[in-house]
């Protein structure tokens, strides 16, 4: 009796490790198109989810942020009115996480600005990326 009892907790085990993929990826989805739009709702940011592809373990996405610079400058200052960034999301779902933020957990993250159009107005060390976070979901 002990050895089925055994058999059928593996089976149930291998069966969420399958499974669970397949879910946390639209919820993911979900998730990221919810964030999306809170910035986008903040007055000073127009954000849009330009591209989101979901497989089975993973999830690609391209975010477009226009910052509206407007009246937040000084007269002295020489920016545009506004300023458009691209972000590259990657995210990998599963129970068994190994990118980004190794582990056990729904999903891990990452979140970069693959645009260097701000090197215009900014300064940062070459082959690093201005914004970059990785996260994880357990």
């Amino acid at each position: 009796m002990s050895k089925k009892v055994f058999l059928g907790g593996a089976a149930a085990v291998v069966a969420a490790f399958a499974v669970s993929p397949y879910f946390t990826g639209s919820v993911v989805e979900s998730q990221v198109k919810a964030q999306v739009a809170a910035l986008d709702s903040q007055p000073a940011y127009d954000a849009k989810l330009v591209d989101f592809q979901s497989g089975y373990l993973s999830s690609e996405g391209t975010i477009l942020v226009t910052v509206k610079l407007g009246n937040m400058t000084d007269d002295g200052m020489e920016l545009p009115e506004e300023i458009n960034a691209e972000f590259q999301l990657s995210a990998q779902h599963g129970l068994l996480l190994t990118k980004y933020d190794a582990g056990i957990g729904l999903a891990s993250w990452k979140l970069e600005l693959v645009d260097d159009k701000l090197r215009e107005y900014l300064e940062w060390g070459d082959g690093d990326a201005l914004y970059h976070m990785t996260g994880s979901l357990g």
